[in-house]
């Protein structure tokens, strides 16, 4: 039931794009991030999906994955945005094939077949990640939301569980993207010290040359017009 919950979810995902977009009704145009190498910000007009990765501790040798949401962007002049949860997921057998799945190498990569796996499941290509853990998290709700409590959090195993998580999630973005939409970027931006993420903290297949890039353009745009977060509940 919840597969099929999710897939209307998509459906509206689609029409969103041909409406508020006016691009074309399809998830995917950017290339798939299956060789995980570093690439700059795609064409203007794009649209382009990222996995945003939320994990209990980059540190340890086996990560717990505890949330995975999809972001998709839209290069348009303001740019928009969509975030939709792909993980945790109702669907038990999904559920455990992610989980399975989810590895960092020693070269601090996420396993391809993790994204294989995604990308499948879902239908979606992906062009990049972005990882932080617990920590790395809590300086993100500091910085965006000025919200000091700590995070902790684990793989989520019950439904119950799950709707914690899911809702805990989907009201950091919904805060995140009134934030966004209302004054732009920046303020977050000038608010960031990497020196408190790197390395422990926060992982990503991109370079840090494409994140600056990234930065700038988002901070040159202003004010999000248009940022949405779904949810499969």
């Amino acid at each position: 039931m919840k597969k099929v919950v999710f897939l209307l979810v998509i459906v509206i995902f689609i029409v969103s794009a041909v409406l508020g977009f006016q691009a074309a009704a399809r998830f995917s145009t950017a290339q798939s991030s299956q060789s995980q190498s570093n690439e700059g910000l795609p064409l203007p007009s794009a649209q382009t999906n990222y996995l945003l990765i939320h994990v209990n501790d980059l540190s340890s040798d086996q990560p717990q994955l505890v949330s995975l949401w999809g972001l998709f962007v839209f290069y348009s002049n303001p740019p928009q945005v969509m975030l939709i949860p792909l993980f945790p997921t109702y669907d038990d057998a999904l559920s455990t094939t992610l989980e399975s799945t989810f590895k960092i190498s020693k070269e601090r990569q996420i396993s391809s077949r993790f994204i294989t796996e995604i990308e499948k499941s879902y239908q979606i290509n992906i062009a990049g990640y972005i990882a932080v853990d617990n920590i790395g998290l809590s300086l993100f709700n500091k910085w965006i939301i000025g919200d000091d409590t700590q995070v902790s959090a684990v793989t989520p195993r019950t439904d119950d569980e799950k709707q914690i998580v899911l809702n805990n999630s989907h009201q950091f973005f919904t805060t995140a993207c009134a934030q966004f939409s209302r004054s732009g970027v920046k303020h977050f931006i000038d608010q960031i010290h990497w020196t408190d993420l790197l390395p422990s903290h926060f992982l990503t297949n991109f370079s840090f040359e494409s994140l600056a890039l990234a930065a700038d353009y988002f901070i040159s745009a202003g004010e999000i017009d248009q940022c949405t977060v779904l949810s499969n509940e």
